[in-house]
């Protein structure tokens, strides 16, 4: 049974990102909805109070989107177990991976005026130092069937459990996924082949297939592609800086920016390098 750790600050775009991740792994799940408040910086006698009363209103407002999740979804029998803790997001789930294990963290981000979108600073923290992989879902995304996946990868040898990690997901959803290769230099392209034939083979999935692109703008090559073969979810890990720099920069120009629509699924690669599939 799935571990899923739904993160809210109680926003809208939490909300969202909550539903969403509800309506994508249904019922038969472990569902945590996690609330981290920032407790305050000074430890004396009287903070200590201030601390209970932001833990009380948190253990309140979680308790109206529990109800908020039964009245949407009546029908279904979806278990969520609220949760308060105190400190900054990364740092708390840093906390819980030492105990605790979640197949993935669900969480939404802030949007702009436009059609486009941009990770805030708590988003941006989180992906890029979370143990378990993350589903950032742009503000107003409404779940749609997720046929087509991409994943941008330079296929390192210390992918292949990762990658693992993604058919199994893909798998899960019936989706198709397409290894997403972009380089400058057409001869490491065609080097990357014989790697992809052996991480295929041993990921046992039939809807992979792999697109090779050479492209001075790697960043946006990825972005480009994602729009024009309706990918559904892009998947990268947090090696890929320079993208995710690019996407975490509130001041990108407007073509590289992801379409509003499309959910990133982030994999920490730390976690998973050092681990080979027999």
């Amino acid at each position: 049974m799935k571990n899923i750790l739904l993160l809210t600050d109680f926003s809208e775009n939490a909300r969202n990102a909550m539903v969403y991740g509800l309506e994508l792994f249904g019922e038969d799940v472990n569902y945590s909805l996690l609330n981290a408040c920032q407790e305050p910086g000074d430890d004396t006698d009287v903070l200590i109070s201030v601390k209970d009363i932001l833990i009380d209103t948190s253990n309140k407002a979680l308790q109206l989107e529990l109800d908020f999740i039964y009245k949407t979804f009546p029908e279904k029998k979806i278990n969520v177990l609220p949760r308060v803790e105190c400190g900054a997001v990364e740092v708390v789930l840093d906390v819980i991976s030492r105990e605790e294990n979640f197949d993935f963290v669900v969480m939404g981000t802030k949007g702009t005026t436009s059609d486009r979108w941009f990770v805030g600073s708590v988003a941006k923290s989180v992906v890029q130092h979370s143990p378990f992989p993350v589903i950032v879902i742009p503000q107003n995304a409404k779940l749609k069937e997720i046929n087509n996946m991409a994943y941008a990868t330079n296929l390192s040898d210390d992918e292949t459990t990762l990658i693992k990690l993604l058919v199994d997901f893909a798998e899960s959803q019936s989706a198709q996924i397409s290894f997403l290769h972009i380089d400058k230099s057409a001869e490491r392209i065609a080097a990357s082949m014989k790697k992809f034939s052996d991480l295929s083979e041993r990921a046992s999935y039939n809807k992979i297939k792999y697109v090779d692109l050479i492209d001075d703008d790697i960043e946006n090559a990825i972005i480009e592609y994602t729009e024009k073969n309706n990918i559904d979810l892009l998947a990268v890990t947090t090696y890929t800086t320079t993208l995710l720099k690019k996407l975490f920069n509130h001041s990108v120009t407007r073509e590289l920016m992801l379409h509003s629509k499309i959910p990133m699924l982030v994999f920490n690669r730390k976690k998973y390098s050092y681990i080979f599939l027999g």
